[in-house]
């Protein structure tokens, strides 16, 4: 869903905990259940758990192969360069209070 959509629908819980993906067009999936479920359902291949070469993180493989972002109140996980959507989504969240920037490469430069 667009950020805009997400803003509106997204009523967090007890606290202010955001776990979302946002992929590289800046569209947003709330975690139902976590970060590498919501991936491996954006990907769109239920086994690219077993197609992941040995040695690497699946959480990282996936991050790194979808271009998206995780997303959590304190952190949020991505590889490469963000999109201006990414930025934009992340701007947003961050304006509305449900994340605080904190934005981490993972390849360890920001």
């Amino acid at each position: 869903m667009t950020i805009e959509q997400f803003l509106i629908q997204y009523h967090p819980g007890l606290s202010q905990y955001c776990t979302a993906v946002i992929d590289r067009d800046g569209d947003i999936e709330a975690c139902q259940v976590s970060h590498l479920k919501t991936m491996i359902e954006m990907y769109g291949d239920p086994d690219i758990l077993s197609k992941i070469p040995e040695g690497n993180s699946p959480l990282f493989w996936l991050v790194n192969h979808l271009h998206c972002v995780l997303v959590d109140y304190e952190n949020q996980l991505y590889s490469g360069e963000l999109t201006g959507a990414q930025q934009q989504a992340l701007e947003a969240l961050a304006m509305h209070g449900l994340i605080c920037e904190n934005r981490k490469n993972i390849h360890g430069h920001n």
